[in-house]
């Protein structure tokens, strides 16, 4: 959907393994870590669920459309779709990034507008800044290399078993 713009974070509760896996899936050699607080006011950042099994409905989904085919011989068709579809994702290979999703929808008289047009179209996020319901405080930059964008915030460098 054009007006529909999101940003994907993850969990920094992670164990080695799943650090690396981020590192080496997102980042690669020279990319970098930004470890945020986020203060969500805007009840539209939640936490991710994807398919257990490739192919298996997400449970909650199935139980709720079986549910009503049974009891009301009705099926199943859920207002604000787009927005479920957001957080709720076929891929059972993406349940490791224990991922949570900034999600943030656009309207002619809202703020902030997207630059750019089509599928490489984007918003801007202000850092320490309330904007649309969320503040981004970075507190923490991760890397191979201290990058000079980061002046002023803190920096810790990526270990040698690939966490930072």
């Amino acid at each position: 959907m054009p007006n529909t713009f999101y940003s994907s974070f993850t969990t920094t509760d992670l164990s080695p393994e799943d650090e690396e896996y981020f590192w080496e899936e997102f980042a690669g050699r020279d990319g970098f870590r930004l470890k945020f607080e986020i203060v969500a006011e805007n009840h539209n950042f939640r936490k991710m669920y994807y398919e257990k099994v490739d192919g298996e409905p997400i449970k909650l989904l199935s139980d709720v459309t079986t549910l009503i085919r049974e009891r009301f011989n009705r099926e199943f068709s859920l207002a604000g779709i787009s927005r479920l579809c957001a957080f709720y994702l076929p891929g059972s290979k993406y349940g490791r990034e224990k991922e949570y999703r900034l999600l943030h929808r656009v309207w002619d008289d809202s703020e902030p507008q997207p630059i750019g047009h089509g599928p490489q179209s984007y918003i801007e996020m202000p850092f320490d800044t309330p904007t649309v319901g969320y503040t981004l405080k970075l507190i923490q930059v991760g890397g191979n290399e201290q990058p000079t964008f980061a002046t002023g915030v803190p920096f810790a460098f990526r270990s040698t078993h690939g966490s930072a």
